[in-house]
């Protein structure tokens, strides 16, 4: 969950991939290589932490909305990725932050 979180923050930044076609492991001009970390990650999203990933962002939408969300509202797993959405929403603005 927090790898996928973690690059999911990240996946537009030039430093993940810069382009396919400045990769010599590309198979062709504009696919990316197996080893992309946003190839993984794309297949990482099809998987059950990547479904619970887009459900972490939505509550936290309808919170910062104003909503009243209880426990009964929110299973163990969804709170659990809310909370690592948190905390690399901060790292990842932190990093931004100390970038010149």
């Amino acid at each position: 969950m927090r790898y996928l979180i973690h690059w999911g923050l990240r996946r537009d930044e030039e430093n993940v991939c810069p382009t396919p076609a400045c990769c010599p492991e590309a198979p062709a001009k504009d696919e990316r290589c197996p080893a992309c970390p946003l190839t993984r990650l794309d297949d990482a999203m099809q998987s059950w932490p990547g479904c619970l990933a887009p459900r972490a962002a939505e509550l936290q939408a309808m919170l910062q909305a104003g909503f009243t969300i209880g426990p009964d509202d929110v299973s163990a797993e969804e709170w659990g990725a809310l909370l690592i959405l948190q905390e690399e929403q901060a790292k990842y603005e932190e990093e931004k932050r100390q970038k010149p």
